[in-house]
């Protein structure tokens, strides 16, 4: 999957200008930078050894590095509003980093096939 087509998931899901698509576009970001920081070392990687372990080690370390570095400055301020976004943000940083993981494992295996 490459990150066109989870844009396109993204607006399928969310449509376009609404809070979640923006909170997704900007996971789709901070996603893609994990997997640039991580996607290099990708082809370091023995699939033999524990795939389905390294592969959620991975979900979650990108899951994190959303979540840690989402800017909450450009969220909306009031108790309501920051518990409604860390929730949104979640379940969406969850969703994007599944589908970025899902992306490399995918390209990994086609270039070990190809």
């Amino acid at each position: 999957m490459t990150n066109e087509s989870i844009r396109f998931a993204i607006r399928e899901k969310y449509g376009v200008g609404t809070p979640s698509h923006n909170i997704s576009e900007m996971c789709l970001q901070l996603g893609d930078d994990w997997a640039k920081i991580t996607g290099a070392n990708i082809s370091a990687i023995n699939i033999k050894v524990r795939y389905g372990k390294l592969e959620n080690a991975m979900r979650q370390n990108c899951k994190n590095y959303i979540m840690t570095n989402f800017d909450r400055s450009k969220a909306p301020k009031g108790i309501l509003a920051t518990l409604i976004i860390y929730t949104m943000l979640k379940i969406i940083a969850g969703w994007i980093a599944n589908m970025i993981v899902d992306s490399l494992f995918n390209n990994y295996k086609d270039a070990q096939q190809g």
